[in-house]
């Protein structure tokens, strides 16, 4: 490893000692190696950073002392990173060797390509994809090729995607730069990766999904084990999303029908017994409303591409993958 390396691979890590063994061994043993390893810790008190120290020397210590949430945290590894390329990984993940090798590739295959998108597996059932390449509806809603097979025809073959899960993704440096890295809106978690990959589509900007690029990833979900908490964030970080990235008449346009699947979604929610976070997160919506709307006009004045170009990047096959998805997951 020289002083210059290439590409810098940015482990995010929060009490996540049971992970980092096999996290860092896979990396060791990539067919790409013009590399350097970070190690991003959002406070933890689990002996992560010594247990790093102590066996893998090499991984370079960025030790925060609290949490500074996924986006957060990887734009403090992203500051400290050398490499002309940005490979972002979760701590729950195993990588494949040709992973970095497969990934670069792509990103070098086309100028256009600012970011690719890893296929992850379940690493208890690597048959079935946790994730390969994000999607964006026209009505507001993200979709992912969750629960398929792993050999099914979407998903066995490259493909532009509308953004790249940052659990297991590479990005361009110099796009990041232009971008402005994560965007702190979004707090603690979920959709600051489509976020970016959105700012991204309306530079002009492309993802490219490679399958190639196998991930086998662990699901910890410890924001899913406090239900309620996943579900505020997640519902919360959905409308801005939408109110920060949409162009006026496509957020004109989108509105009754999002508000349509809005309440079906809060409905069914409601049947659960999980209404409450949802509703308190759509209340925190209108309550931080005036800084989102500053944050919208700041972003809308460096979109370079139209509303109807944006549009055609815009998934099609929404209805048919979300029969899919939910006749998988039961």
């Amino acid at each position: 490893m020289g002083d210059n390396p290439e590409t810098s691979v940015i482990v995010i890590n929060m009490n996540g000692l049971q992970f980092l063994e096999a996290c860092f061994s896979a990396l060791g043993r990539q067919t790409y190696t013009d590399f350097e390893t970070l190690l991003v810790d959002n406070g933890s008190t689990d002996r992560s950073i010594e247990f790093v120290k102590e066996n893998f020397p090499h991984v370079i210590v960025v030790a925060l002392d609290r949490n500074f949430g996924f986006g957060g945290g990887n734009n403090k590894g992203i500051l400290a990173a050398r490499g002309k390329y940005i490979a972002l990984l979760n701590n729950d993940t195993k990588v494949e060797p040709n992973w970095l090798t497969e990934l670069i590739h792509g990103i070098t295959s086309d100028p256009k390509v600012a970011m690719c998108a890893s296929k992850l597996v379940f690493a208890d059932n690597p048959g079935i994809v946790d994730s390969a390449g994000d999607e964006m509806a026209w009505f507001g809603q993200t979709f992912t090729y969750r629960y398929y097979p792993a050999e099914h025809p979407d998903v066995i073959r490259p493909r532009r995607c509308f953004s790249a899960c940052a659990g297991a993704a590479l990005y361009r440096r110099e796009v990041l730069d232009e971008l402005g890295l994560f965007d702190d809106l979004y707090g603690l978690g979920y959709y600051e990766d489509v976020d970016l990959g959105f700012r991204a589509q309306m530079r002009g900007y492309e993802c490219l999904y490679v399958p190639t690029a196998i991930v086998r990833h662990k699901v910890s979900g410890s924001m899913r084990r406090n239900r309620g908490r996943y579900i505020f964030f997640n519902q919360r970080n959905i409308e801005y999303l939408l109110l920060v990235n949409y162009p006026l008449a496509m957020l004109v346009g989108c509105l009754p029908s999002h508000l349509l699947y809005m309440t079906g979604s809060f409905l069914a929610h409601l049947i659960r017994g999980e209404g409450v976070p949802y509703f308190l997160a759509k209340i925190e919506v209108l309550r931080t409303l005036p800084a989102v709307l500053r944050k919208r006009s700041e972003i809308q004045k460096k979109r370079r591409v139209s509303a109807r170009e944006l549009r055609k990047k815009f998934f099609k096959g929404w209805f048919r993958h979300k029969l899919a998805f939910v006749s998988r997951k039961r």
